[in-house]
């Protein structure tokens, strides 16, 4: 999902303890959004199924990096390449995931909406995101002083599930790697950010995350898939909130329930998705994983 200043990494490493966090700014394509504001309603009518987890009673993540074994990550990676997206359980303890919810309902205060800033006129345009699109979310940088004062110190079930998310990381872009099928490969994370839709409605608007245009500073939009981490115990589909993710193919909408435990990976460069309208509380953790091409743009 699209922050308001999008985090980028950029240091080519494959190892857990290097790979770092930055930040800068992104570009949109403005040709490519305004198709999909003009399409969005007609993409909302169509067809709605639930895309079930690939592991709901099999091996979790977390049991895949203690065993040192890959072929759950290499399963990830094979989705990724035959159809964009991939859901699936972490296997995180309820203590882990609700200490994290906890801290970021805290900080729910100093978290910031998406805005747009005009360059000409300098008029603000609060709960849209950099492309115009309606956004109810608020957010911020688990590495920003301003919203986490003092850091792991005051914050330590946050910085940590960060670093699980770093984990994570490097074993799907060694997966990656091997999937040739993916014209890709991963060098790198954003630094994570924390997003919470306090109910009554509030949703996002079908967006790409990232893009082939970047920005002056930047470059090509190096984000290449998107993770999100879901904390949320005892989610119903009656309280709305699901990440729905459009299948161009079958001319549908694939949803995940933000339920706790629950991991999404998906394209960055190529999956438009949205947040259906949330009737509760939504806590997410969301990790742009960045890379380069290989040889070709499919």
């Amino acid at each position: 999902m699209q922050g308001q200043s999008t985090p980028h990494a950029v240091r080519r490493v494959h190892s857990a303890s290097s790979w770092r966090h930055d930040r800068g700014g992104v570009r949109v394509q403005p040709q490519i959004q305004k198709h999909l504001r003009d399409q969005s309603q007609i993409l909302k009518q169509q067809p709605h199924h639930p895309l079930p987890r690939l592991n709901e009673n099999g091996e979790t993540l977390l049991s895949a990096v203690l065993n040192e074994s890959t072929s759950l990550f290499d399963a990830c990676a094979a989705q990724l390449a035959s159809v964009g997206w991939v859901a699936i359980r972490v296997g995180l303890a309820h203590p882990e995931l609700s200490a994290v919810a906890e801290e970021g309902m805290k900080a729910y205060p100093r978290m910031v909406c998406g805005k747009v800033v005009h360059p000409l006129t300098g008029k603000v345009r609060e709960g849209v995101d950099p492309a115009g699109v309606k956004r109810g979310d608020r957010f911020a940088l688990v590495h920003d002083e301003a919203a986490f004062p003092d850091g792991a110190a005051k914050w330590p079930a946050l910085f940590a599930m960060d670093d699980t998310m770093t984990t994570l990381a490097v074993k799907l872009a060694a997966a990656v790697e091997k999937e040739r099928r993916l014209p890709f490969t991963l060098q790198g994370r954003s630094d994570a950010m924390i997003a919470c839709f306090p109910g009554g409605g509030t949703e996002y608007g079908a967006h790409l995350d990232s893009n082939l245009e970047g920005s002056a500073q930047h470059g090509l939009d190096p984000r290449k898939v998107t993770s999100i981490l879901y904390l949320n115990e005892d989610w119903k589909e009656v309280d709305g909130g699901a990440l729905c993710l459009h299948d161009p193919r079958q001319l549908c909408w694939h949803t995940v329930l933000p339920q706790a435990d629950t991991l999404v990976f998906f394209r960055a460069d190529r999956v438009l998705h949205r947040v259906a309208p949330c009737h509760r509380w939504r806590l997410a953790l969301t990790v742009f994983l960045s890379g380069t091409y290989r040889d070709r743009i499919v």
